[in-house]
């Protein structure tokens, strides 16, 4: 993780194809969490490690499969909007753009094992971040299954365990 520069993976400079990239994986996985068999497969998943409803299983699925549609195509390119700001002198204005933070972690929480994951997790690669993902030790089976599913890229960790396994594994010169 030190070798990721704080520029990120991809930003509105540098290696720009990413942003059309993700938003194709943001459309199948989308598409395919909407299909109701894997939606129902994710639902009997997520009960199995939450204490939750058929219909609340489903609603989680529902608002992730909603999310990744939202950035299918090219809607992830504009989260690194540009802005211009006119300057107080003849001539004189000011250009930004959104930037990654180059690495980030997510721990995500028990209650919410599929939805809150990944929607942390695509929106940090949506924007260049090169996120390490810690889902919660009782409850990752479900953004673990989405990952094997659907391999939405290999610039992120998982860290599946808990403990001093987890601080011995993160060791230095590891990426």
């Amino acid at each position: 993780m030190n070798r990721i520069p704080k520029s990120g993976v991809h930003n509105p400079l540098k290696n720009v194809e990413r942003y059309l990239q993700f938003g194709e994986i943001s459309r199948r996985a989308g598409a395919a969490l909407s299909d109701p068999i894997i939606a129902e497969f994710f639902i009997q998943t997520i009960q199995k490690t939450v204490p939750k409803s058929h219909a609340q299983a489903a609603g989680e699925v529902k608002v992730t499969a909603d999310f990744l549609n939202n950035f299918g195509g090219d809607n992830v390119r504009f989260l690194a909007r540009s802005f211009g700001v006119p300057g107080d002198h003849y001539g004189q204005f000011s250009n930004g753009h959104r930037w990654p933070y180059g690495p980030v972690a997510i721990i995500a929480p028990f209650n919410f094992p599929l939805e809150i994951p990944v929607l942390q997790l695509m929106g940090a690669l949506f924007m260049g971040n090169k996120p390490v993902l810690k889902p919660a030790e009782k409850s990752r089976g479900g953004v673990i299954d989405f990952e094997l599913e659907y391999s939405v890229d290999t610039v992120y960790r998982i860290i599946a365990c808990g403990g001093y396994v987890a601080g011995e594994d993160q060791g230095e010169g590891q990426d």
